[in-house]
């Protein structure tokens, strides 16, 4: 313990040095701004959908800083005590074909399909030259730290959509979007003569768990330094039978877990040859499993936000309006509005102006809800759907293929097309 207290010691002395370098604060630059520009198109689709902007982008992304430092924190310590190294994780090689994989679907935008594929090609094929156990504990770290940081935060500012099951019923359901910039300060290590060094902190005997590839040549030393790196994290889901708060939470123990098992794997892959081919597939596999257990317990599940027989459900109030300042709720079921009873299907998208007296169901309790000073149109709700409603989003269009496979179909179309009409 003493050992890591040392090192977090110089953690902090050297990290004012780091963070000012040109090149660092360029690349958090672009991160943010990747971040931001995700916002920005969350938002540009709430506005199509509402009329307005439903969660501001420069919050989000002031927001989502805030949880990536936390973030951060935690994947530093983490790299540090288990003692992953970037020298041979392959990085260069992962971030490439994360974006061709992109473009192939956007779920595969993901180091746990990278690196697993990488490790497999090293096994295999000898090419390139990473170290296994190193890139499996980056992508169980990372995927640790998105675990909590979904736990945390995922459910915030979630966007409400109409979504068509598999029945051919419209119910509601929120959209879950976030993405985080993490600042990390991770472990390289470098060769050099043995001999009295400034700065250097004896670690215990089972450190690093993941262990370098090969040992120092006679005469030399392995000599870990600090290096900061900066990230990017994302998360995408769908909360339909579940509140966002319980779909984040549900989905945060299914990462968790799986990131607990593959960084077990990549520390054990260091003295088994089964596991290192065994840890890179559960990469692959585990992170699909993941995927498809949340959606089919999601899409199995009753939907939340169904039509209500005797009113109009409520999926979302949007902020600043008539409705926000009268304190309704999402899951509130207006059954009247000035005494007039209120039916499936109505149109309550103008009122007139004057005061709003609201019976609201909420939680088998009726209450009644008054505001003296509605100046005319829209409560600026979104309401339950019906059943048959025509605005919606399919499930296979939250799936949809990426880029590339659908220019290959595009091309194979056109192909086809026309060596029928030459027949």
């Amino acid at each position: 313990m003493t050992a890591f207290l040392e090192v977090a010691k110089i953690l902090v002395k050297s990290i004012p040095l780091m963070v000012v370098r040109p090149d660092y604060l360029l690349a958090v630059a672009i991160v943010v701004g990747l971040v931001h520009f995700q916002y920005r198109r969350v938002a540009a689709t709430e506005e199509r959908l509402f009329g307005q902007i439903k969660n501001e982008p420069r919050r989000q992304t002031a927001s989502s800083i805030l949880f990536g430092l936390l973030g951060g924190v935690l994947g530093t310590v983490l790299f540090i005590i288990i003692g992953i190294s970037l020298t041979d994780s392959g990085v260069a090689y992962i971030w490439p074909l994360a974006l061709f994989l992109m473009l192939i679907h956007p779920r595969f935008l993901c180091f746990s399909y990278a690196g697993g594929l990488l490790s497999l090609s090293h096994l295999l094929l000898g090419w390139p030259e990473i170290h296994v156990p190193s890139v499996m504990g980056l992508v169980a770290v990372l995927h640790l730290v998105e675990s909590v940081l979904i736990r945390i935060s995922g459910h915030l500012t979630p966007t409400p959509v109409y979504v068509k099951g598999k029945d051919g019923r419209v119910a509601g359901g929120f959209a879950l979007q976030k993405f985080w910039p993490l600042p990390l300060i991770a472990l390289v290590y470098l060769t050099l003569p043995q001999g009295p060094l400034r700065d250097i902190v004896n670690m215990p005997d089972w450190w690093p768990l993941i262990k370098p590839p090969q040992e120092a040549p006679a005469g030399m030393e392995l000599v870990y330094i600090l290096f900061p790196v900066v990230a990017a994290l994302g998360y995408g889901d769908l909360a339909l039978s579940r509140t966002p708060r319980e779909k984040a939470a549900l989905s945060s123990v299914y990462l968790f877990t799986y990131s607990i098992i593959l960084l077990v794997l990549a520390v054990l892959a260091g003295s088994s040859r089964l596991l290192q081919y065994l840890s890179p597939l559960f990469a692959i596999l585990g992170h699909d499993l993941v995927i498809q257990l949340g959606n089919r317990r999601e899409l199995g599940g009753k939907p939340l936000f169904t039509a209500s027989f005797d009113g109009l459900g409520i999926l979302d109030v949007l902020p600043g309006g008539t409705g926000h300042r009268l304190g309704l709720c999402p899951g509130d079921v207006i059954l009247t509005v000035n005494g007039q009873p209120v039916l499936p299907g109505d149109d309550l998208r103008w009122l007139p102006p004057g005061p709003l007296e609201l019976l609201v169901r909420r939680e088998e309790q009726e209450v009644v809800m008054w505001y003296p000073r509605h100046q005319g149109g829209s409560l600026r709700v979104l309401f339950v759907p019906l059943p048959w409603s025509s605005s919606y989003v399919e499930m296979k269009g939250l799936q949809r293929p990426g880029w590339l496979v659908r220019r290959v179909r595009s091309l194979w179309a056109k192909f086809s097309k026309r060596m029928n009409f030459r027949r």
